[in-house]
C-alpha cells in the first residue's frame, strides 16, 4: 500500500482524506488547490509520510488521488464493494475515469474492501439500491473516521442522505452513527477530523440549503474558546483560530516523532548499540523461540512500537538528566547567595552567581520539561501500539484508535491518529486473523504474564524509593533543626567566640543550615519528580487486573479444559481497553505537570 523507503521504514505515515463530487463544473481549479494544499503539507511535514485514504469514485476521489500520486504520496483505497462489483457503478460517461481508477489499484496492494452488514453478501448489496448506499456511508465514514484531515471537494449543499459529501461532511463535525461505526458512549467526544473545505461547483446542482463558505471546518467537539473571545473577532473567528493552533501542534509532534524514528533506523544501521536495543524492544513482543509466527504487518507494528519505546526512554533519561542539572545549580544558587549576605558582603560577583545559576537552572528546568512531555507522549504511543499488536494477535480486528485517549481533543490527539495510521496502513481491521488459537496463547504468555511479573517485581521496589527519598529530605531537614538547636545552646552556654577576619562564627553555621534546608527541599523535588509512590499504587492496581485476566484465560483459553473462545477473546479485549485507560489517565495527569522548584528559592513573596 504504501511506498517503503529505507530511512522511513518504520514512522508513521499521516492520513488524509478526500471527500466529493463525482460531477466537477470547476475541476482544474479544484485540481491547482488540492496541488496547492498537498503541497503545503509536505513543506510542513518534511518527515511524514501521507497517505490519502480515497473512495475511488470519479469525480473529487480521483482527482485527488492523480494530484497525491503526483507528489509521491501513496494511495489507499478504501472500496464499499470488492473491486470488480464497484467497477460496475461507473456510469458509461465515466469510461477515461475507470481507466484511471484501474491504474491506481494496480499500483496499489489489494485495498480495504469494507465488511457487510451481517447476514448480508455483495450480490445482494449491489441488487438493493439502500444497502449499497449504506455501503457508501460506511466507506465515507471509515476515511472521515481515521484521517487527521480531510479534503473535501463540496458545494456547501447540506442534504439528509446517509451518503454522499454533505453526509461525510455530517459525519466530521458531529462524529458517525453507531450503525455505520461502533456505537460509543454519549459523553465520548465525536470521532471526526478537521475538513479542507475547496469549494466546488457542480455539473448538476441540487437544492437545498447552501453553508456560507469558509476554508476550515472543525469537529463540534473542538476546545470552545471559554470566554476568550474577542469582541472584534467573534466567538466563531475565535474557535477557528484555537482549533488551527491544535490541528498545527498535532502535526509539529507527528513530524518531530517521525524525525526521530528515520533518524534512529538510520542509527541502527552503524550502532550495534541501537540496532541491539532496538532487538531487544521487538522480542517484548516477539520473544525468540515462540510458537507465534507474525505477520509482515504484525512485525512492522512491532518495529514501529520498539522504536516509540527507545525514543521515549531516551527522552525519559534526558529529562532526567536536565533535572538533576536544575537542582544543582539551585543549590550553587543558594550557596552564592547566603555566602554574599553572611560571609562576603563586598564581592558582588558572588551575588551575580546567584542570579546567574538561577536563570539557567530555570532554562534548564523547561528543557527537561519539554523532555518529559516527549517522553509521556512516546511512551503513549508505545503503549497503544502494544495493545494493538496483541489484539491482532489474539486474532481480534478491534481498533485501538476507537477505544484510546476518547474524552480527550488536545494536541495529545496526535497520538489516537498516529496509532489509527499504523493500523490502516497495516489493514489490521479487516484482516481475517490466522491461527487465532496459537496468537491467543501469544498474547497470554508473552503480554499478561509478562506484564504480571512485571507489576509484581517493580511494586515493592518503587514504593520503598519512595520512602528513600521521603526519609532523606525528612532527614536533612532535621540535621538542619539540630543544628539550630545545638548552636542556640553552645553560642548560650559558652559563647560565640571571636569573629575571625571580620566575620561571625554563626554565619558559617548559617550557610550550612540553608545548604541543609535547601538540600532537603531538592531531595523531595526530585523524589516527587519520579512519583514512586504513585506509580507503586499504580502497579498494584494493573497487578490485580492482569491476574484476573490471567485466572480467566487459564479456565477458558486455548489448552484449558473448558475453552471457551468467545470468552477468552472478550477477556483480551477488556484487558487492552483497561491498559489504554489506564495510560490514558496517566497521560493527562502529568503531561503537563511542571516541576516545582523550591519556592524560596525562585520566587521572593516566600523569603
Amino acid at each position: 500500500m504504501t511506498p517503503i523507503h529505507t530511512e522511513s521504514e518504520h514512522d508513521v505515515p499521516l492520513l488524509i482524506g478526500v471527500v466529493g463530487h463525482r460531477d466537477l463544473r470547476n475541476a482544474r481549479e479544484l485540481e491547482e488547490q488540492v496541488t496547492t494544499f498537498l503541497g503545503g503539507v509536505q513543506q510542513t511535514m518534511p518527515h511524514t509520510r501521507v497517505i490519502l485514504l480515497s473512495s475511488m469514485a470519479a469525480g473529487a476521489d480521483l482527482l485527488t488521488a492523480r494530484v497525491a500520486r503526483a507528489f509521491g504520496m501513496a494511495v489507499v483505497p478504501v472500496l464499499a464493494v470488492p473491486q470488480e462489483m464497484f467497477e460496475r457503478t461507473f456510469l458509461p460517461e465515466f469510461v477515461s475515469e475507470l481507466a484511471e481508477f484501474r491504474a491506481i489499484l494496480a499500483d496499489c496492494e489489494e485495498p480495504i474492501v469494507l465488511p457487510l452488514p451481517e447476514g448480508k453478501a455483495y450480490e445482494e448489496v449491489m441488487a438493493s439500491k439502500a444497502l449499497l448506499e449504506r455501503q457508501y456511508a460506511a466507506a465515507g465514514a471509515y476515511v472521515v473516521r481515521l484521517s487527521h484531515t480531510v479534503i473535501a471537494l463540496w458545494d456547501g449543499v447540506e442534504t439528509s442522505d446517509i451518503a454522499g459529501t454533505s453526509a461525510a461532511i455530517r459525519y466530521a463535525e458531529r462524529g458517525v452513527p453507531a450503525d455505520l461505526w461502533e456505537e460509543r458512549d454519549p459523553l465520548d467526544l465525536a470521532d471526526g477530523a478537521a475538513v479542507r473545505w475547496l469549494k466546488a461547483e457542480r455539473v448538476a446542482p441540487k437544492e437545498g440549503h447552501a453553508r456560507e463558505g469558509c476554508d476550515w471546518i472543525y469537529p463540534l467537539s473542538y476546545p470552545r474558546a471559554g470566554g476568550g473571545a474577542s469582541e472584534t473577532a467573534g466567538p466563531e473567528a475565535e474557535l477557528q483560530k484555537l482549533a488551527s493552533r491544535l490541528r498545527e501542534r498535532t502535526l509539529k509532534r507527528l513530524d518531530e516523532f517521525n524525525r526521530e524514528a528515520r533518524e534512529l533506523t538510520v542509527s541502527a544501521r552503524v550502532s550495534d548499540r541501537v540496532r541491539r536495543a532496538l532487538a531487544g524492544h521487538v522480542r517484548s513482543l516477539l520473544p525468540e523461540g515462540s510458537a507465534f509466527s507474525p505477520s509482515a504487518a504484525q512485525r512492522r507494528v512491532a518495529e514501529v512500537r520498539a522504536r516509540a519505546d527507545y525514543l521515549s526512554g531516551v527522552a525519559k533519561g534526558e529529562g532526567e538528566w536536565y533535572l538533576r542539572c536544575a537542582l544543582g545549580l539551585v543549590v550553587g544558587a543558594v550557596l552564592a547567595l547566603e555566602l554574599f549576605a553572611h560571609v562576603w558582603h563586598d564581592l558582588l560577583w558572588v551575588l551575580g552567581l546567584y542570579a546567574v545559576a538561577l536563570t539557567v537552572a530555570m532554562m534548564v528546568l523547561e528543557k527537561r520539561g519539554e523532555c518529559f512531555m516527549k517522553f509521556v507522549d512516546y511512551r503513549a504511543l508505545a503503549e497503544a501500539l502494544r495493545v494493538q499488536f496483541f489484539w491482532s494477535a489474539a486474532g481480534l480486528q478491534d481498533s485501538v484508535s476507537r477505544h484510546f485517549m476518547r474524552t480527550h481533543r488536545t494536541e495529545v490527539e496526535w497520538i489516537r491518529q498516529a496509532a489509527a495510521a499504523v493500523e490502516v496502513e497495516n489493514a489490521l481491521s479487516f484482516t481475517p486473523p490466522a491461527h487465532a488459537g496459537t496468537g491467543m496463547n501469544h498474547a497470554r504468555t508473552v503480554w499478561i504474564q509478562g506484564q504480571l511479573g512485571f507489576f509484581r517485581s517493580r511494586t515493592a521496589p518503587l514504593a520503598a524509593k519512595g520512602r528513600t527519598f521521603s526519609e532523606m529530605s525528612s532527614g536533612l531537614a532535621t540535621i538542619g533543626a539540630c543544628l539550630v538547636a545545638g548552636t542556640v545552646i553552645v553560642g548560650g552556654l559558652v559563647g560565640w567566640g571571636a569573629a575571625h577576619g571580620g566575620v561571625h562564627p554563626a554565619a558559617y553555621i548559617t550557610v550550612t543550615l540553608a545548604l541543609l534546608l535547601v538540600g532537603a527541599e531538592v531531595v523531595r523535588v526530585y523524589g516527587d519528580s519520579g512519583e514512586y509512590a504513585t506509580n507503586a499504587r499504580r502497579y498494584v492496581w494493573m497487578t490485580s487486573v492482569y491476574e484476573q485476566a490471567e485466572r480467566v484465560l487459564a479456565e477458558c483459553g486455548p489448552g484449558s479444559t473448558t475453552p471457551d473462545p468467545a470468552r477468552a477473546a472478550a477477556t483480551v479485549r477488556s484487558l487492552g481497553k483497561a491498559a489504554l485507560a489506564e495510560n490514558s489517565e496517566w497521560i493527562v495527569l502529568h503531561r503537563h505537570r511542571p516541576v516545582e522548584l523550591p519556592h524560596s528559592i525562585v520566587n521572593p513573596n516566600y523569603h
